[in-house]
């Protein structure tokens, strides 16, 4: 049963702080002596048996709940009554009343409950409030092929139709040696028209009205993950696209490319000799490789018969080339096949516009269950001006 105190009358308001402060301090020191077990047995400043020190604390604070009552329920100033709030605290309770820098907050007050002092079971995250889960900004993206590098050879050219066009030159040179007063050889100079279709690759990802207007980091992420998708598809599509609609014409379905297999050969000598194709019958200086991690790595560990590898030590820093070429390492390109060729001067990525991203509601039901769709799409083609100057090399 709780002691019903009575104050006595005409204190003044220095006398009531006054001892509102002492009786804060009293308390304060015994709850830091009871510890973080609220054992009343360690508590100093009461004498008397642990029963007697638990109802010395008790008493104290029902006369200080009286004397904040007759100040209007307010706490003395720069003190407070303790708060739910206060257990979010890593202090004791004690610590809490104790530490005259913690007490300088306004919250609703609340009475401590007495049972709390006599309490054995230790109020911790496995038997009381379980902390909160604070999540980083990171998220960890699932595996998925890296756009190869294959987009970064070629030089981009804008279309504003969904064709490009250009003139194509085959000619045979008649130019001779000729006698004074001889005759002059007919040379043929021909141009043919030549159209590559832009394709579009598209995606679209289904999103609620809540993840786009609360969520700044789903914005964040959709936004980047949709281009993403986007370029990965079209930097698989440059190497094997098949040309059948909407797909488009890679480099390893044009007619005209040449072919080299490895037969008997290392592969080091392959793709040398796929490269002295590109000189010999392209007329062009190549200037990288694409090849699969697998063929790559099978280059890369080559070594000789004393355990030199042929590619440089592994403990030093080096670029991944060949014969002077730059190796692009990509599972676009399937295993066992590899690509040579001159793709900066005979080759371009065609372009109509840069990646369009929107967003609409008006898809099926969206709108009246609050769902958006955001999509995405690029229009592309590749425009592969001398096939000569590639060669698909056969590691198998």
């Amino acid at each position: 049963m709780t002691t019903q105190h009575r104050l006595p009358e005409n204190l003044t308001t220095e006398q009531l702080l006054g001892e509102i402060t002492t009786i804060e301090g009293t308390l304060g020191m015994a709850f830091k002596q009871m510890g973080a077990s609220y054992d009343a047995s360690k508590i100093t400043v009461f004498s008397g048996d642990t029963a007697s020190k638990s109802a010395q604390v008790h008493d104290l604070n029902e006369r200080l709940v009286a004397l904040r009552d007759e100040h209007g329920g307010r706490p003395a100033s720069g003190t407070r009554r303790i708060t739910p709030l206060d257990y979010s605290e890593s202090k004791s309770l004690g610590d809490r009343v104790a530490d005259s820098g913690f007490l300088h907050r306004n919250s609703p007050d609340f009475e401590v409950p007495w049972s709390i002092a006599e309490a054995k079971t230790l109020f911790e995250t496995g038997a009381g409030w379980a902390p909160e889960n604070a999540r980083s900004n990171r998220v960890a993206l699932g595996p998925t092929r890296p756009i190869s590098g294959v987009l970064d050879l070629l030089p981009v050219v804008t279309s504003h139709t969904g064709e490009y066009t250009y003139m194509q030159e085959t000619y045979a040179n008649a130019a001779v040696e000729t006698a004074e007063a001889g005759d002059y050889a007919e040379g043929t100079l021909s141009l043919a028209e030549v159209s590559e279709p832009v394709r579009k690759t598209a995606v679209f990802l289904p999103v609620t009205d809540e993840q786009i207007d609360d969520e700044s980091q789903a914005r964040a992420y959709i936004d980047q993950r949709l281009p993403f998708l986007i370029r990965q598809r079209v930097d698989g599509q440059l190497i094997n696209g098949d040309g059948s609609a909407p797909n488009i014409s890679g480099f390893l379905d044009r007619e005209g490319i040449n072919a080299q297999a490895i037969g008997s050969d290392p592969i080091f000598d392959a793709i040398y000799k796929g490269a002295d194709k590109c000189r010999t019958v392209g007329y062009a200086e190549p200037d990288a490789v694409i090849m699969h991690p697998v063929d790559y790595r099978t280059m890369r560990l080559t070594t000789t018969a004393d355990g030199i590898y042929l590619m440089g030590n592994p403990g030093v820093a080096g670029s991944r080339a060949a014969f002077d070429m730059p190796v692009v390492v990509t599972t676009a390109i399937a295993q066992v096949t590899a690509l040579v060729g001159a793709f900066r001067d005979h080759a371009a990525l065609i372009s109509r516009s840069g990646i369009d991203v929107r967003i609409s509601d008006s898809h099926a039901d969206y709108f009246i269950k609050g769902k958006q769709v955001v999509r995405a799409s690029l229009r592309v083609g590749l425009a592969v001006y001398r096939p000569e100057a590639f060669t698909e090399v056969t590691l198998t």
